[in-house]
Order: structure tokens, then sequence, then C-alpha cells
């Protein structure tokens, strides 16, 4: 715990690896895909779930667990509200439906 709270390269790289990593590059492209509905009231009126949105995301390469922490983050911080409150629905999968921050990670 030393390591990690004073900043030790190896430490540091250590937990990341461990937790795993999503790069700003794939943090961006999935806010792009999420901007092309959440600001076009035609794109958003006709969302059904995240199935509407995983080839595009799968497409620039983010997975559906990257997905699913995004859309955790995102949530947890008041953006995509209204689309990501879209996505608890039949046209998504079981663990795309609620993206809830436990009292722990919060």
């Amino acid at each position: 715990m030393y390591g990690l709270l004073n900043g030790m390269e190896t430490i540091v790289d250590e937990e990341i690896s461990r937790i795993g990593f999503i790069s700003n590059e794939k943090f961006s492209a999935m806010c792009k895909i999420l901007d092309g509905y959440f600001y076009d009231q035609t794109n958003l009126d006709k969302f059904r779930g995240f199935y509407d949105i995983e080839s595009e995301l799968n497409s620039v390469g983010v997975d559906r667990s990257e997905a699913i922490r995004i859309l955790t983050y995102l949530k947890a911080n008041g953006s995509y509200e209204e689309l990501i409150d879209k996505m608890n629905s039949q046209y998504s999968p079981v663990e795309c439906k609620r993206f809830k921050v436990s009292e722990l990670d919060s």
C-alpha cells in the first residue's frame, strides 16, 4: 500500500494492470458514439438499448466489459443519463441494463 500511496511507478503499473485500463482513446471513441444518440433527438427517440450501439463500440475497439465500466463511470457522473437509462430494456443484455456504483467505489 505504501508504494501505491507514494506513487512508486512499478506498484502503480502493477495495480493498473490488475484492475484493467481504459485508454483515453477508447473513452473518447465511446463518448463520440453516445453523442450521436444523446444530442440528436431523433436518434435518442429511436434508441432502444445497448444492442443498438454494440457493433459501433466493437468497431472502435471497445468491448462489452469496457463499455460497462465506461457507462458506470458516466452514470455516476450524471452524464448521458437519459440515454443510459434507456438501456434498461429488452434490447440490452442483463449486465448492460443498470449501471450503479457501489458505495465502496464512490
